[in-house]
């Protein structure tokens, strides 16, 4: 007679809901704390994340740092008036940037202090938000408040007779398929303003393939002249007063801006390609200075001649540099078994409850031949980073007599750049959070069979 077996208890499976506001983490009491959470040590049971949806209007794609920073901005082609700046005297240069900005800065600038970042539209649009400053600024005629300053093409109402340059768009953004930005704008803005890039890690993103290390590579300009000159690249080049004087002058011809610590200089068109600045264009009747100055009502044609489009296109792929935001780290006082974490060939102890990836959702869709046709990407700042579809990955706890408090808490890990060695890395920091966000997540607490410790 085979003796009776005893019934197994069935075992313990507990959920835990947790929802905060405006913070990333949240302490919790449980109210039996004679009883705990569980109703054996934790050592016989194993937990895991089940659904975690976040909202992240806090969690910008960019870094945000204590002093803000410039990520882009357009500035005007500026120097004094003519013999008040000398190229091979540096004590007159302009102070850079400063000096070649708006009065308004911030109207021409993509800066980290704004509005958070949290999709590739925020990038582009921002970005055609200075290009419709610049047109009106154009549209108007080139004016600044930089009193003897303004010198660049002396291109302003009082130049030519308080005419409205009403002209075409003069300068647009565009993002396309494969990440790359690309500068569409006419020979009116490349005479007078240029496109500055003042941070080494935003050259690294946005120029990409085309940034060579150790280089200052912060200013795109192109030439407005006729082709084939028109769009070529003039760029970025440190040299002192000293060093410019004399012959050595003659062999920045392709360099529009010279830089020195914090004092830039401009050289005038007619210093850089005096023969094309001279010469008659298009009818022959006026030279390329006064071309671009002539009033849109007198010469059709000058209209025209102004709105030739010269594209710059920037090889960085922003899809896959621009978005510093690699994942949600759940970190809980639950007393974890160590898990082994090996970052940048090193091993760590990891007592991390989960972690999930942040994916943009980009979408690329294409013809049947191939070409590109759109681009979506995820639009709502509110992410399932886990659902009811996905492997919950538990993890087994330590011996715990009496769970009576947790605390969870969400980090963000994110990309970093080390300028100096042109490396990319990880930190993790506290997810950043605005007063409307918000999180939710489930825990699930299984109890196993005390064999399978």
């Amino acid at each position: 007679m085979q003796p009776k077996q005893r019934p197994q208890k069935p075992k313990e499976s507990k959920y835990v809901s947790i929802f905060s506001d405006s913070r990333p983490d949240s302490d919790i009491s449980f109210r039996d704390a004679a009883e705990g959470l569980l109703r054996q040590s934790a050592e016989r049971y194993v937990v895991g994340v089940d659904n975690l949806t976040v909202s992240m209007d806090g969690f910008s794609m960019i870094d945000q740092t204590l002093e803000p920073e410039v990520l882009l901005e357009v500035l005007l082609l500026q120097h004094r008036a003519v013999n008040a700046d000398l190229l091979g005297n540096e004590t007159t240069w302009l102070n850079f940037p400063a000096d070649f900005r708006y009065a308004d800065s911030r109207s021409y600038q993509l800066r980290n202090d704004s509005t958070n970042i949290t999709t590739y539209a925020d990038v582009i649009i921002r970005l055609n938000e200075i290009a419709a400053a610049v047109h009106e600024n154009l549209k108007n005629g080139v004016t600044n408040a930089g009193g003897d300053e303004t010198e660049h093409l002396e291109i302003s109402p009082a130049a030519v007779g308080a005419v409205v340059f009403d002209d075409g768009k003069h300068l647009r953004f565009t993002l396309d398929v494969t990440g790359h930005i690309t500068i569409r704008a006419s020979r009116f803005f490349w005479a007078t303003h240029m496109i500055h890039i003042p941070i080494k890690k935003y050259q690294r993103i946005f120029l990409g393939t085309s940034w060579k290390v150790g280089e200052d590579q912060r200013i795109v300009s192109l030439s407005p002249f006729d082709p084939p000159e028109l769009g070529a690249y003039l760029g970025t080049m440190e040299a002192t007063g000293a060093e410019l004087a004399g012959t050595a002058a003659n062999t920045i011809e392709d360099k529009l801006l010279v830089l020195d610590g914090a004092r830039g200089y401009v050289r005038r068109w007619a210093e850089i390609k005096n023969a094309s600045f001279v010469e008659l264009v298009n009818d022959g009747q006026v030279t390329w200075f006064n071309y671009i100055r002539t009033a849109p009502n007198a010469s059709a044609a000058a209209k025209a001649w102004r709105e030739v489009l010269a594209n710059f296109m920037l090889l960085g792929n922003i899809y896959s540099t621009f978005d510093r935001r690699v994942c949600i780290e759940v970190g809980t006082s639950l007393p974890l078994k160590n898990s082994p974490l090996i970052e940048d060939n090193r091993e760590a102890s990891d007592f991390i409850l989960g972690r999930f990836f942040i994916n943009s959702g980009i979408r690329i869709e294409s013809d049947v031949h191939g070409e590109f046709r759109q681009i979506a990407h995820h639009g709502p700042s509110l992410y399932t980073l886990m659902d009811g579809s996905q492997r919950v990955l538990y993890h087994q706890l330590n011996p715990q007599q009496k769970i009576t408090t947790m605390r969870v808490k969400l980090y963000a890990r994110v990309r970093t750049y080390d300028e100096a060695a042109d490396t990319w890395g990880m930190r993790v920091i506290s997810l950043p959070t605005e007063l409307t966000d918000w999180w939710h997540i489930r825990l699930h607490f299984k109890e196993i069979d005390e064999a399978t410790k």
